[in-house]
């Protein structure tokens, strides 16, 4: 609020809007005063109240006359000039609420306490209604306000010197205290909705300006490539062919790599459930031996014997829905398809003592292919368990959340491995390059998710180091569509 006070800097729209009134002048300068007048009459001496009543009219006049010379010259004028004409209006903002001030004290020295009551209840209604006008411009209501209440305070404390006018004074005073605080709330939010426009504004305007070059640039290019099209045509053709047959190679290395990937995890999700089996089988043979093996033991291991098994085969009924691809896109949950990713791979995880943390909001939900998004999540996490084997020892963390901001939805993976080199990673998403052994890595992973997610879903992946790891963010447009919960 200080700060305000000091700095006398106010948007051009903020001024014409307190300038341009036209009711709250009226009411504060005429009517306002006429009543008073009114009340007052058979009390205040008229050689007091007579003066001061035209005193308010001319005070009205003049500030009509500032308004609308300070309205003429408020677009066209320098910052100089227009304060000039600010502060004169302030000049007459001050002088009127100094003579509203004033008539309390002809109330306490001539009138009863009806009639003060009276002029109470007036000046929280001009301080409610210049709140609403004059907050704007600070400056103003915080003149407006304090001049009056401080001059009706001071008459009831030291001229009327009684219990009541002492509790009037501390009603006026409390009324002061919230009233100011209010009047900056509605003036900070009025500067702030200006400030935000003007931002869009000239975002507008640089989109417009670069929509522009950007079209005279597209058709540039447009005559230069009609001038290429007729020897063009087949070079695009061979290229095309060239390159289609380069990524169909990349995609068969890729389906290679996850397949070994796919019988490393098989192998680490049936070892639980193969122990377990080896151990039914162990009992049952001991229990036989010890001729004690009876239709209820036989049925009960038999029964455990074979949810096992089905665990185990829907580990692979699991594994080959992954890896089938999706032929149209369609709505998925993000959420759900990580951890039914996660789950696929949680038991190598555990292995390798890597904790996976995770954070979700399961009502974000997309238009694409599930199981290329299944993959994508898999080859970043698989990249970041390399890691972490590799470079640390313990403590060995993955955090992965999502969430939706301005109608996009994110999703960071982030590991405590100690990051990716600064001279290297801006090269992990070109094809063939690895920063592994050879023989450990093929340099296609990180390509072949960077083009499922820009080329296949329209999204955007990048990777920054951070918090002594490398954080991998991946952002989808969304498509609205009814949001579900699980």
């Amino acid at each position: 609020m200080l700060k305000t006070l000091k700095s006398f800097d106010y948007h051009q729209e903020l001024i014409e809007s307190v300038i341009n009134l036209k009711a709250g002048p009226l009411g504060a300068n005429l009517l306002a005063p006429l009543f008073i007048f009114y009340i007052l009459k058979d009390f205040a001496p008229m050689f007091l109240l007579i003066p001061w009543l035209v005193l308010q009219i001319l005070i009205y006049i003049i500030r009509m006359i500032i308004a609308y010379k300070a309205v003429k010259v408020l677009y066209i004028a320098d910052k100089n000039c227009i304060n000039r004409y600010l502060k004169y209006y302030l000049y007459v903002v001050f002088a009127n609420s100094f003579l509203l001030g004033l008539s309390s004290l002809f109330a306490i020295v001539y009138a009863g306490e009806l009639q003060l009551f009276i002029l109470v209840a007036l000046t929280f209604a001009l301080i409610t209604g210049s709140i609403s006008t004059l907050t704007p411009i600070f400056h103003s209501v915080f003149i407006f306000i304090v001049t009056n209440v401080s001059i009706f305070i001071l008459a009831l404390v030291f001229v009327g010197a009684t219990y009541t006018y002492y509790l009037v004074a501390l009603f006026l005073g409390f009324f002061l205290i919230l009233s100011l605080p209010s009047g900056y709330k509605i003036h900070r939010s009025l500067v702030k909705g200006i400030n935000q426009r003007e931002e869009i504004e000239e975002l507008n305007r640089s989109l417009e300006e670069k929509i522009q070059m950007r079209t005279h640039e597209l058709f540039e290019k447009s005559k230069q490539l009609e001038e290429l099209n007729k020897t063009l045509d087949q070079r695009v053709q061979d290229e095309s062919k060239k390159l289609y047959q380069n990524e169909q190679l990349l995609i068969q290395k890729s389906r290679q790599a996850a397949m070994g990937e796919m019988i490393g995890n098989i192998a680490h999700q049936w070892r639980q459930p193969l122990n377990a089996l080896g151990l039914v089988l162990q009992n049952m043979q001991f229990t036989y031996q010890m001729d004690e093996l009876n239709d209820e033991y036989m049925d009960k291991s038999v029964d455990k014997g074979k949810k096992l098994i089905t665990s185990m085969s829907k580990t692979i009924d699991d594994f080959r829905d992954f890896f089938k691809p999706n032929k149209q896109k369609e709505y998925f949950l993000i959420a759900q398809t990580i951890e039914d990713s996660i789950e696929l791979i949680s038991a190598s995880y555990e292995n390798s003592q890597i904790k996976i943390h995770t954070e979700f909001d399961k009502s974000i939900q997309m238009n694409g292919y599930p199981s290329e998004f299944s993959q994508v999540i898999l080859n970043i996490l698989s990249n970041a368990k390399d890691a972490l084997v590799e470079y640390k020892k313990d403590k060995r963390h993955i955090y992965i959340c999502n969430y939706e901001k301005n109608d996009k939805a994110i999703i960071e993976i982030r590991d405590n491995a100690g990051g990716i080199p600064k001279e290297v990673i801006t090269k992990i998403f070109d094809p063939y390059f690895t920063t592994k052994e050879e023989g450990k890595g093929t340099g296609i992973g990180l390509y072949m998710t960077k083009t499922i997610v820009e080329s296949n879903m329209n999204g955007k992946l990048s990777v920054i180091n951070q918090n002594n790891g490398a954080k991998f963010t991946i952002v989808f447009p969304l498509k609205k569509k009814k949001k579900q919960t699980i």
